[in-house]
């Protein structure tokens, strides 16, 4: 049988000990939520500061690429005046990979780089000429440029308002994978993808060129 003194030994522990455990317990739950809510907190800031960078970028092409579209020299739809136009504009903003523009019957009349050529099958080309409205084509890899771009496409009025031809410039997303880098450091990582769940811009290049659906779970081997 245990002593009196054995039971006031062990009373002694129970009160001292199990309530600093208890104690230690707590703490440790507490601290580990609070480290969750905050690691949360901190993802959410860095991914609305990713979102509102993305989104400034796209509006800063938008805006340029609406301007042109309102340059008198491209409404005369005289190619050599056109052409003039942009290529000063992608002279100066380098994350332009094209612009170009066409008529109403889809061949092109001036653009920055190659051949001129019938567009007047292509989706975005149809799109603009059904709908009369601007628009931003989801990602897709260029293998001329071998990199991620995007496709923004405008119609072209006259002054008297009547449509006459469609403006286009496909932008280089490159941009968007040195702000991903800049994010992205040991464990943490940060990525963007588009409205698809298409990888645009990922720490893991190998995603980017795969076209890597985060949807679909799938890939699309270019090479």
């Amino acid at each position: 049988m245990k002593t009196i003194r054995q039971k006031l030994i062990i009373y002694t522990l129970l009160l001292v000990v199990l309530p600093f455990v208890i104690s230690n317990i707590a703490t440790s739950y507490y601290m580990n939520l609070n480290y969750k809510q905050e690691l949360k907190n901190n993802n959410i800031i860095l991914a609305q500061s990713l979102s509102d960078q993305v989104t400034a970028f796209i509006q800063r092409g938008f805006a340029i690429t609406e301007q042109v579209s309102y340059n008198s020299d491209v409404k005369s739809f005289d190619g050599e005046k056109q052409k003039k136009v942009i290529m000063d504009v992608i002279e100066k903003n380098d994350y332009f990979d094209l612009l170009y523009t066409q008529g109403t019957d889809g061949m092109q009349t001036a653009r920055t780089s190659g051949e001129l050529g019938d567009r007047s099958n292509r989706w975005w080309f149809l799109k603009v000429v059904d709908e009369k409205s601007s628009f931003v084509s989801k990602s897709y890899y260029s293998i001329s440029s071998n990199t991620p771009v995007t496709t923004i496409a405008m119609p072209i009025y006259s002054e008297s308002k009547d449509f006459i031809g469609v403006m286009g410039a496909d932008i280089k997303l490159t941009a968007l994978q040195e702000v991903v880098d800049k994010y992205s450091e040991g464990s943490r990582y940060a990525f963007v993808i588009d409205g698809e769940g298409v990888v645009i811009a990922h720490p893991d290049k190998a995603q980017v060129s795969e076209l890597y659906n985060y949807v679909t779970m799938k890939k699309t081997v270019l090479f």
